[in-house]
Parts: structure tokens; sequence; C-alpha cells
């Protein structure tokens, strides 16, 4: 079974706790409700929570505060009275300036909506709020987005859709495929467990049966089904691109390799029941709630648990949402309540492995681009400004020589009598022409020399870098 990179980030020695390895809480949000999904952004600057209640606030972990809320509730800041609860959302980047990342929210009802995040100014978050799109008949089932972040899948018990983001977050249909599960009625399929894999798409479209379609141009073609030993809850696809891990509702969990599930391992033993699982990119580890209280870090080389974080101390509530995002100087692991008690109040924390106690004391920033703009005033440019306006100045006394040469030879041959007023202006302008036209010529026989130059050095330079 393919694994990641083996790379340990985990080897800090400042870091003495060997149990977590490493990881420290780095901050504790509260919740009104118990959570259903939960979502670090591309940046790790910001969180996306999903409630039961199917609000879904982002927190500013740099701010440690909300600053959106979307939801049927009287301080949401998108509205969504005539869409429904969000039960769905993904984060998405695409990969085109001014490469801002934002969410993909799927509603109850059906609808779909983009929110692009501007930054935080003065005056406080920026969101741009796209147009409901109705996506759906039926509620939306499941929702994936491709590893470029410009195509996502929405699915529904009726059919499959895939879409294009646009350059101004505008969510465009591009191709739809009817499911057509005959003898399904009596035991509705899940269809919650789509997934992009290259150019691929598979969906569960039963208990046991995962359907792959191919998106090349931008259409859904079905490709085929193939028979899984074992029934499907979730599923993660690995970020290689090589295996899905794919969970069972009671218990357990198994990996598939990719595309054909030609191969299986046992990931997780039936009596333990996972429900959320995330991996550390770039590290052979993944995370999941173990469903005691505890965020559990298992290798998958081991096939064992090598790490724990305890979410909740007296193991009385559960946390199985989590979600993880790798930084070149940080790892962070966000891990919600699912299932909380009176004397547990639902929580959100945030964990991060960094020799930084808090790595948004300061705003994570990008590295300054550099780039080299030549001084106007160096002596290249000097000698080069100097050749081409002397280059202009012999181009326009030749042309003023010959206009010249060719008006005196007429006026020499031409009887003096016979000239009227205003000939001369005529005569200039007639000549003015004859040169143009002369030197016409020429600027084509050089461009024709240029372009036979290109077709016999294009190739040439192109076959040394083949």
């Amino acid at each position: 079974m393919p694994t990641f990179v083996h790379f340990n980030p985990f080897s800090n020695k400042t870091q003495n706790n060997t149990s977590s390895l490493g990881f420290q809480l780095s901050k504790t949000l509260p919740q009104k409700d118990d959570v259903v999904s939960i979502a670090l952004s591309p940046d790790g600057n910001l969180v996306a929570v999903c409630s039961t209640r199917g609000v879904l606030t982002v927190w500013s972990l740099e701010r440690n505060e909300i600053i959106l809320t979307v939801g049927e509730t009287g301080e949401a800041d998108v509205s969504t009275s005539s869409t429904g609860q969000v039960v769905l959302f993904r984060w998405a980047q695409p990969y085109r300036l001014p490469f801002r990342f934002g969410l993909i929210c799927a509603y109850a009802r059906g609808h779909i909506q983009a929110l692009e995040y501007g930054g935080i100014e003065g005056s406080g978050p920026i969101w741009y709020t796209g147009k409901v799109v109705a996506a759906h008949d039926s509620a939306i089932t499941s929702l994936c987005v491709d590893k470029s972040n410009t195509y996502f899948c929405t699915v529904s018990r009726e059919e499959i859709k895939l879409w294009y983001v646009g350059s101004q977050w505008d969510l465009r249909p591009l191709s739809t495929d009817a499911h057509e599960l005959a003898g399904e009625a009596s035991q509705p399929s899940p269809l919650n467990g789509s997934f992009f894999c290259y150019s691929y798409v598979f969906l569960p479209i039963g208990p046991k049966l995962m359907r792959a379609y191919n998106t090349v141009g931008h259409n859904l073609v079905r490709m085929k089904d193939f028979p899984l030993p074992y029934d499907i809850h979730a599923t993660m696809c690995a970020p290689d691109d090589l295996w899905v891990l794919a969970t069972r509702e009671k218990g357990g969990g198994h990996y598939y390799s990719l595309p054909n599930f030609d191969q299986m391992r046992t990931a997780f033993p039936a009596s333990q029941n996972v429900q959320s699982v995330d991996y550390l990119y770039g590290h052979d580890l993944c995370v999941y709630g173990d469903g005691r209280g505890s965020v559990q870090i298992r290798s998958f080389e081991h096939g064992r648990n090598i790490g724990a974080l305890p979410h909740h101390a007296r193991g009385k509530a559960t946390a199985q949402a989590v979600s993880t995002c790798t930084l070149a100087h940080a790892c962070i692991i966000a891990s919600a309540t699912t299932r909380s008690r009176p004397t547990d109040p639902p929580t959100v924390k945030i964990w991060i492995n960094s020799v930084k106690s808090n790595i948004w004391s300061e705003p994570l920033q990008f590295p300054p681009v550099r780039v080299a703009i030549a001084d106007p005033k160096s002596r290249w440019n000097q000698i080069l400004s100097g050749l081409l306006r002397l280059l202009f100045f012999a181009c326009s006394l030749k042309f003023a020589c010959d206009t010249g040469i060719l008006m005196g030879k007429d006026k020499a041959m031409a009887d003096p009598r016979s000239l009227e007023p205003g000939s001369d202006v005529q005569l200039m302008l007639h000549r003015i022409g004859d040169v143009g036209k002369f030197y016409v010529e020429y600027l084509q026989a050089t461009l024709s020399s240029v372009i036979a130059w290109l077709y016999g050095f294009i190739p040439t330079a192109i076959l040394q870098y083949l």
C-alpha cells in the first residue's frame, strides 16, 4: 500500500511531550451547539465550523473572534432563509489571480453559494457573497472539490452535477448524470462519499458499490462500477491520489488502491467507530476522533496510534470532527465536539506543533516578492538609448535625402515655365509616397528573412530542452 514521504516533522528536540508528538493546545473556541463538521482554511488562519442546527461560523484564529455567520439565525451575515440550513461546505482556492480563497456552501433545499474571503481591513473582515444557485430539486448529500479547487461536484438522490468556479466566483454547471439506481428504493443509497482523484470522480451508489466518472472535457462520462466487500460510510482520498480510506458506519475502515480498487488493507478494526478522518499532508499520518473524547494520531506505516490529544479530559463527550493544515513552519489540528453532555459544553480546540507557542501572535504573511528593476541611468541603458536615437536620426536623414534627390531630378528635367503654383507641394507629397513604397519593400524583405531564421532556430531551441 503506498504511503507518504517518510519525513518526521515532530522531531523538534524542544518538545518533551512525546504522547502528543509535540502538539500543544493553542486556542479553545466555545460553541453554542454540537459540531457536524470542521475545516481549516488553506492558510491556517481561519476555521469554519458547521453546527447541528445548520449554522456555519468562521473563526479568525488571529483575532480570536467570529468573522462570518451563515444560516437561519437573526445574527447571520449571509441570509439563507430561502435556502435552508447549511448541510455541507468546502474551502476552495482557485489557481488564478488574485489567489483568494473562499467557501462553497450547500443548503438544505438543494441550493449552493460561493463566499469569497477578501481579507481583514480597518473596518473588519470582507466577504464577497455570490448568487444563490438552485443546484438540485432535493437535498444535497455530497460535495467534493478537485485538487485545483476550480471544479466541484454536488450529489443528490437523483443525480450528480459537475460545476466550475468562475473568475468572479460564479458557479457554472457543466455536466449532469442521473444515477439510475434501479431496485434501490427499499434500501436508499447514502451517496455521501464522493471524491476527486485526478480527473476522475468516485461516488458510492450503493452500500458496497462505487461508481467512477471521467471529467475530461468538462463532461461527466460514466466509466465503471466497482463492487466492494464492505459497506461505505465516509471516504477520504489520500493526497497522493493512490488510495482512499473508506470507513464503515458500524465501525472500522479499509484502504483501497486507486483507481481500480484492486488492493485492500484494514485501516481500523471493526471495534473502532471512526466518523471523521484527515491527513497530515506530506507525512504518513492521519488524525481522527476515537469517540471517547480524545483525538488520535495514527501511523500508516505501522498501522497503530502513536499519539493522542485530550480534547475532553474527563472523556464524557465525543470529539470526532477533525481537520488539519500543514504549513511551512507548523502543523495545525482542529478538533470539535460532535456529541456533548451538560457537564461538558461543546468546544473547538486548536493544536499546533511549532517552535512558537502561538503562531498567530504575528499575522501569517507570504514572503515579499523581490522584482529586479533596472536603473534607468545605468551605463548600458544610456548606451542603448543613444544607439536607438542615432538609428532613428540616420533613418530620417536617409529618407529625407532620397526624397530630395528624386525631387531635384524632376525639377531639372521639367520646364520651369510649366510649373504651376502649388505644384512643388504636390510633387513633394508624390515623391514621399514613392520613397515610402521603396522602404516598405525593404521592410518586407527584412521581415521575410527574420521569419525564415525563426523557422530554423525555434525547433532547434525546443529540441535542446526535450
